[in-house]
């Protein structure tokens, strides 16, 4: 076989590998780091820090905060977008205090970049896109939000309904999950299926299963939940179905 031709079978193999496996697939430029985030005492700010390994350097290079809030109910990270040393991500802040009287549930969501650098990292976020969401809030409630496909889905445990948020334009639809008490969890999986779990002090519950585009697929009684592959189901944040 001649030494070109074997060349192209060989490129044409490695790419058929990474289609099929993403552990061949090119080295993300942001794979050896990693943010962590954390709240003040009175869950008014969230700080940030990025730390890890490039190829000239290591340690920890960027930091920062984001707030004020009335009080951080959840914080969460969209997937990364990448064009070349350059990654785009969203952090999505829920403020479940929000307004004058402290009782309200808005969104934030933040546009971060990051520009991959030698030995150094670069980073812009942009003012948040806020949200106002038609839930209860304050200090007793206890919010949820989870990402799946295309959607956010966030709610309290002070009422029926799951807000399901459209993140390209924050689009929203109100739907009612359950009748026996508030929202008690949200979970996806790894392919962005989503549970909306309701619960009483009973243990009574009811659930909705929605699919990567935010159709419902399934609902009805019982205390389902999806279960990914990094973060532990503790059946202790859950109502039990009797």
């Amino acid at each position: 076989m001649k030494p070109q031709t074997t060349a192209i079978l060989i490129s044409a193999f490695a790419a058929m590998l990474s289609a099929a496996n993403p552990v061949f697939a090119a080295v993300r430029p942001d794979s050896t780091l990693a943010t962590t985030y954390s709240m003040n005492s009175n869950l008014s700010a969230v700080s940030w820090v990025t730390c890890g390994a490039l190829p000239g350097s290591s340690g920890c290079y960027q930091s920062g905060s984001l707030g004020s809030f009335g009080k951080v109910g959840a914080v969460l990270e969209s997937d990364p977008t990448f064009q070349g040393n350059v990654v785009t991500r969203h952090i999505y802040v829920l403020d479940s205090a929000s307004g004058a009287a402290s009782n309200g549930v808005t969104l934030y969501d933040y546009k971060r970049v990051d520009t991959i650098l030698t030995a150094s990292i670069t980073t812009t976020i942009s003012r948040p896109r806020t949200l106002a969401l038609p839930l209860s809030g304050g200090s007793a409630a206890r919010p949820a939000m989870a990402a799946g496909g295309h959607f956010l889905y966030i709610a309290t445990n002070l009422g029926t309904n799951v807000v399901q948020v459209q993140k390209s334009n924050l689009a929203q639809t109100s739907i009612e999950i359950t009748n026996v008490g508030g929202v008690a969890a949200i979970r996806s999986n790894s392919y962005g299926w989503v549970t909306v779990t309701g619960g009483s002090n009973s243990g009574l519950s009811d659930f909705g299963l929605f699919d990567p585009n935010g159709r419902m697929q399934e609902s009805g009684g019982g205390a389902q939940v999806a279960v990914d592959t990094r973060n532990a189901l503790i059946p202790a944040d859950l109502p039990l179905y009797p």
